[in-house]
């Protein structure tokens, strides 16, 4: 049993913030974990019990915590920062250039993700491409260059609620089943080919 919690304990602290916080219904870790561990680690890390609520709440901040947890060295606590819908634009340009990739994926998922903050991301690693392209705050232009210009699956744009046109049409006609059957749930009232 001794095993199972060091191994728990290990495991929140690598991915309790990107675990709990979800764009268009899936967990960006990929694992889903309970928010109160979430709050509970965060106030281990010497937060104040309000604080981690609204951190992992997405709630405002102040200016002063906003400037503090961007800049710390645990980086959930800066991918939580940078998922924020509330984040100011300078902080947010700042975490783009955050060197840790799970950083920058909280970014790519922010729903307030500024266009000119898309555009810089769209150079980034294939993992924040695959999370930018199903934020649907970024740019139809933005989608467009990169669904013609890199390696991204049709799946991952299919995630986005508000995938181009064209893209769509792709999908219905060349795409994988997965990523038609995504499409399908996101737009039911558009026709999805076999």
């Amino acid at each position: 049993m001794d095993l199972l919690k060091r191994n728990k304990a290990a495991w929140m602290k690598s991915c309790i913030i990107s675990s709990v916080i979800t764009l268009g219904g899936g967990c960006i870790g990929g694992v889903h974990f309970p928010q109160a561990d979430a709050e509970r680690y965060l106030r281990e890390q010497g937060m104040s019990k309000e604080e981690a609520e609204r951190i992992t709440h997405l709630n405002p901040l102040t200016q002063e915590e906003y400037t503090k947890y961007s800049n710390s060295s645990n980086s959930n606590i800066r991918y939580a920062i940078a998922l924020n819908p509330h984040t100011p634009e300078d902080v947010l340009m700042q975490l783009s250039k955050d060197r840790n990739m799970t950083v920058r994926q909280g970014l790519a998922a922010n729903k307030n993700l500024p266009g000119n903050l898309a555009i810089e991301l769209s150079k980034d690693t294939k993992c924040v491409l695959q999370t930018l392209v199903g934020n649907p705050s970024v740019p139809e232009e933005t989608l467009l260059d990169i669904f013609d210009n890199k390696n991204i699956a049709p799946y991952w744009f299919a995630r986005n609620p508000n995938c181009p046109e064209r893209i769509r049409r792709y999908i219905q006609t060349q795409g994988d089943d997965l990523a038609r059957r995504t499409l399908k749930e996101n737009y039911k009232s558009l026709p999805v080919s076999k």
